[in-house]
């Protein structure tokens, strides 16, 4: 029985346990005595990139990496006396000074009657470096998310924020701790988490890829602001688990906004009333005055006995020449301020212009009226009017088109007014602002009206199939 107990405790043959089961596996593996390898496998050898023989004439430390050489010396120690039970990392260096990081395990046993160690380790460093840059990735990530002069929430689905950076401490008026645990409905109003929380619901569909949207928020001291927040989703293990939203503060640059509308819609107005004013001079005075001379010049062609026939030729191309020039006034005159539509409304003033544009002979025109057909205020049946009209200037003078048809469509909630042709189309910017650059300002002109009454505008093209204009008024 004591025999049995005493093989029992016998530390085991290194060199044995070595060579039956070290010899061939694919992690290093080494025998140490007295500070000097006895037996290494090839693995061990091609890690550490030395000679057979040079490793056996090494102390077992130097290849460690100069700064870990006390924790594997510790941690073998205690991995001797029976302290320890977890793998231990270190570093070392092979002989081309690549430093390479490796978890190792120590077995205590004997060498040829002598104490000794088994060692065994395997190469971890891919791991360890794709550990330290994704350290490094966090540490940058934090800086930037702490530095960054907008405001970050992140938050879980219901709402509740989860964490906020100092900026979003600045633009609600709340301590960074307050924020935290807090929910959105708590600095914003109503109207606008109800906003968030349908295009949340947007993004979990993914209805969207990308969202940009203004929201109203209330600050601790109960001042407001107006925000634009960008959202997306953050995924774990495939499902949607919160919402990180950039935010940033719009409320002067939408002041800003306001008034440059404001400014543009009194500009338009002036316009539309110096257009009113010389539309009325050419009626009343130009055209009335040329219709007069036509008069005079018609008066003396009667007395054609008193005349030359040369003379009476070339009275009657004169008055031809006036009655050109007339239509010329009246063309102008109406294309300024159109009677039409101060008169019998919108619909009639815009079949009246596809006729004169249908009279020119290269492009057929027309007015498509879907729904019955009412009055608006002034201001929007002027603003229609003219996006339509310079529509089909652009139809005229770019599009090559055969075909334009004007879209009015009237519902109980909108008007919807389409302009469309069938020319060669363009290809269109990300922003149409970008056309400004270019001179291209009919399309910029067109969207600023219909921003006047805070109505959508898109503008839809593709080369060779066309374009539409399109504009919705909310009634």
């Amino acid at each position: 029985m004591s025999e049995r107990k005493r093989i029992k405790k016998e530390p085991p043959d290194l060199e044995i346990l070595f060579q039956t089961v070290f010899t061939r596996l694919p992690i290093g593996a080494f025998v140490v005595q007295n500070r000097k390898f006895r037996l290494f496998n090839p693995q061990f050898q091609k890690l550490l990139g030395y000679s057979a023989d040079e490793l056996l004439a090494m102390d077992c430390l130097e290849p460690v990496f100069p700064n870990d050489r006390n924790v594997v010396r510790d941690n073998a120690m205690k991995w001797l006396k029976g302290k320890c039970s977890v793998p231990y990392e270190y570093r070392y260096v092979n002989k081309d000074g690549k430093i390479c990081w490796v978890m190792e395990t120590i077995v205590p046993g004997q060498y040829r009657g002598e104490r000794a160690a088994l060692g065994y380790f395997v190469d971890i460093t891919e791991r360890k470096n794709m550990e330290i840059a994704l350290r490094e990735s966090e540490r940058r990530y934090r800086d930037l998310f702490n530095c960054a002069s907008d405001a970050i929430f992140v938050r879980d689905l219901k709402g509740n924020i989860i964490e906020v950076n100092q900026a979003a401490s600045t633009l609600t008026g709340y301590a960074v701790d307050e924020l935290v645990g807090m929910n959105i409905c708590g600095f914003l109003t109503p109207e606008s988490f109800e906003i968030a929380m349908e295009n949340q619901q947007r993004l979990l569909k993914g209805e969207a890829a990308s969202l940009r949207y203004d929201l109203e928020l209330v600050k601790k001291d109960g001042t407001r602001r107006f925000i634009e927040s960008v959202p997306r989703l953050i995924i774990e293990n495939g499902q949607p688990v919160g919402v990180q939203a950039i935010v940033r503060d719009i409320t002067e640059h939408r002041r800003t906004r306001q008034n440059m509308q404001f400014y543009i819609a009194e500009i338009t107005k002036a316009q539309e009333e110096e257009r009113k004013r010389i539309a009325r001079e050419l009626h009343d005075e130009t055209a009335q005055s040329l219709a007069t001379l036509s008069l005079d010049i018609e008066a003396i062609t009667r007395a054609k006995d008193q005349l030359s026939e040369e003379a009476v030729r070339r009275l009657e191309q004169l008055r031809a020449k006036i009655y050109s020039i007339t239509e010329g006034v009246r063309r102008f005159s109406h294309e300024l301020r159109p009677g039409d539509l101060d008169q019998v409304g919108l619909v009639p003033a815009l079949e009246l212009l596809t006729q004169q544009l249908s009279r020119e002979g290269k492009i057929t025109a027309r007015v498509e009226l879907i729904g019955s057909q009412r009055r608006l205020s002034a201001e929007t049946e002027m603003v229609l009017f003219r996006i339509a009209q310079e529509a089909l200037h652009n139809v005229r003078r770019h599009s090559q088109a055969t075909e334009a048809v004007v879209r009015v469509e009237f519902t109980q909630r909108k008007v919807k007014l389409n302009v469309i042709d069938n020319g060669c189309g363009f290809e269109l910017p990300e922003v149409l602002g970008d056309f400004a650059g270019k001179g291209k300002l009919g399309l910029i002109g067109m969207q600023e009206r219909a921003r006047l009454l805070n109505s959508s505008f898109a503008v839809r093209s593709q080369a060779g199939r066309g374009t539409t204009v399109a504009v919705e008024v909310a009634r």
